[in-house]
């Protein structure tokens, strides 16, 4: 006969109760005991919506004046179930000197005193990290918004509400037995240095005690154990030395995030397996921004990829979630020095190496322009931008604002929107291709211009709706040129009016330079090219028309 354990290593639940000879109950279960069997099968997060995805679940949205409001919804915290039955407001404190971050946090507490879930708002000097949470000793929090409070705020915007419920670290979707979708994320690291073990994942949602993490290295699958072993979320270990520098390295996550109708971990990850090792898979890195920071960590990535080697290669990263810039990526702010925002390209010179920024999926990018200070949003030559939503404005005395800085090298942008206000002239490009954009420039003590082609450069505008307004005692244009070695061509520009109080729109196009083709131009503003080539100006306005 098996002879068995006295200590018991398991345990179960629930049975009926039975009361001893003594009246005494022989079965007390805990608030623990009734959690049990959730955590086997729930996380830890917001309900989701019928979607699939964080939906109308607990959001967070502006209430007039200071006041947020948290909509209805479910969650689980540390085991406990929470409900929201309705609208929960708040009313936040009256902005102050400095900018500050109000967290709204979900809060479970277990201590004898408490026992009870609580909806409460932490103020900070930045966005909040999951550090930040506290996740033991019977307490459990999650942070499901923060809202940005300008310094002297009295009221609060929907710009100024970050969404957190779906990110993994601070909150999550919860997710559960049956059926689920799989998030995927994507990320791709080249070694630095002859030998390297210690590689990076680069992907902040990873949690390594749930997700699947697939390491395909130089187009090649490595088995988790033998080749690699996973240290934290945050890297892993090669069993041998990577041989030499540059070497690729793509790390996907899994993720499952609790939905009908889709495919289980392992098919995903099979899939993605297959769409790596395509010969037609583009390199690809895709971005989740942290809200904070996020121009300097895409500045580190891009001058690492274009000055990590010598070869011809190309690198397209895509960029998600909120962006946030607190300081610029380099400069003093003069005019020799400008604020460099996001260097997106190598300063000065030109690199075989390629990147291409896709800012398609991420909110707008807001800096925090100082006032008499000189900016650059994106620095660099070989700057390609698609879909970015830049809004950089200070009317500060002295304050200057370009979009992009090189003179006479490539610039590319597509469906991307520039919104500049600044104080001296200040433009959106000396140089460059830029299809199917909108940009307005707007000065108050200087004329404005959208671009001013200077010696050597090439501008080419392919359809796209831009504005320029300078204070009424100066001139404006959408395109003002002089040099005679500038080559600028425009095709379907529309230019329209626009009347702002206190600003004129002088000219679409003024050119004195000979080197200037515009065909079908639409306008009712002046144009002057008394050398150029135009082929047509139909004299009408035409705004909002993209």
């Amino acid at each position: 006969m098996p002879t068995y354990p006295i200590n018991k290593t398991y345990r179960g639940g629930f049975y009926n109760n039975r009361k001893d000879a003594n009246g005494n109950d022989d079965r007390v279960y805990t608030a623990e005991d009734v959690r049990k069997p959730y955590d086997a099968v729930f996380t830890d997060g917001i309900k989701p919506d019928t979607d699939g995805t964080a939906g109308r679940v607990l959001a967070v949205t502006p209430a007039g004046g200071m006041g947020i409001s948290i909509a209805a919804g479910h969650a689980k915290l540390g085991g406990a179930w929470f409900e929201n039955t309705s609208a929960y407001n708040i009313t936040l404190d009256n902005g102050t000197t400095y900018e500050r971050y109000d967290w709204v946090i979900l809060r479970n507490d277990d201590s004898p005193s408490v026992r009870a879930p609580s909806i409460y708002v932490k103020s900070s000097t930045v966005a909040p990290t999951e550090s930040d949470l506290t996740r033991s000793g019977g307490i459990y929090e999650l942070c499901i918004a923060y809202v940005r409070v300008p310094a002297l705020a009295t009221s609060i915007t929907a710009s100024n509400i970050v969404d957190t419920r779906e990110e993994g670290y601070l909150c999550n979707v919860m997710a559960g037995a049956g059926a689920m979708v799989v998030r995927t994320f994507h990320n791709t690291y080249f070694s630095e240095t002859v030998g390297q073990t210690v590689v990076p994942i680069g992907i902040s949602q990873y949690d390594r005690s749930r997700d699947e993490l697939t390491v395909i290295v130089n187009g090649r699958v490595f088995a988790s154990g033998s080749q690699y072993t996973i240290n934290s979320n945050s890297q892993i270990t090669l069993a041998i030395g990577l041989p030499v520098i540059g070497t690729r390295i793509d790390f996907e996550v899994a993720k499952n995030v609790n939905a009908a109708g889709a495919e289980t971990v392992v098919q995903e990850v099979a899939a993605l397996r297959e769409e790596m090792t395509a010969a037609s898979k583009i390199l690809e890195h895709h971005y989740y921004c942290n809200g904070v920071n996020d121009n300097v960590l895409l500045s580190e990535m891009a001058q690492t990829w274009i000055n990590g080697g010598t070869d011809y290669g190309s690198m397209k990263v895509v960029v998600h979630g909120h962006f946030g810039a607190t300081s610029p990526y380099s400069g003093d702010g003069t005019s020799a020095r400008n604020y460099f925002w996001i260097a997106v390209g190598k300063d000065g010179v030109s690199t075989n190496r390629k990147i291409i920024f896709d800012f398609s999926d991420c909110t707008e990018i807001s800096l925090p322009i100082t006032a008499g200070t000189y900016n650059t949003v994106f620095s660099g030559n070989d700057a390609h931008i698609i879909g970015a939503n830049v809004i950089a404005s200070q009317s500060g005395t002295g304050t200057y604002i370009r979009v992009f800085s090189s003179a006479s090298g490539v610039v590319v942008a597509e469906d991307c929107r520039f919104w500049i206000t600044a104080d001296i002239t200040s433009y959106i490009s000396q140089t460059g291709t830029f299809i199917r954009c909108r940009g307005s420039v707007t000065c108050n003590n200087a004329s404005a211009y959208c671009f001013y082609p200077t010696d050597g450069a090439l501008l080419r505008v392919q359809g796209g709706e831009y504005y320029a307004y300078a204070a009424s005692a100066y001139t404006s244009a959408v395109v003002y040129q002089t040099a005679a070695n500038a080559v600028a061509i425009l095709y379907g520009v529309n230019c329209p009016t626009n009347a702002r109080n206190g600003y004129v729109q002088s000219y679409a196009v003024n050119a004195s330079g000979a080197n200037v083709s515009i065909t079908d131009t639409i306008t009712a503003l002046a144009v002057s090219v008394p050398n150029g080539n135009i082929r047509g100006t139909l004299a009408i306005s035409k705004a909002g028309m993209m």
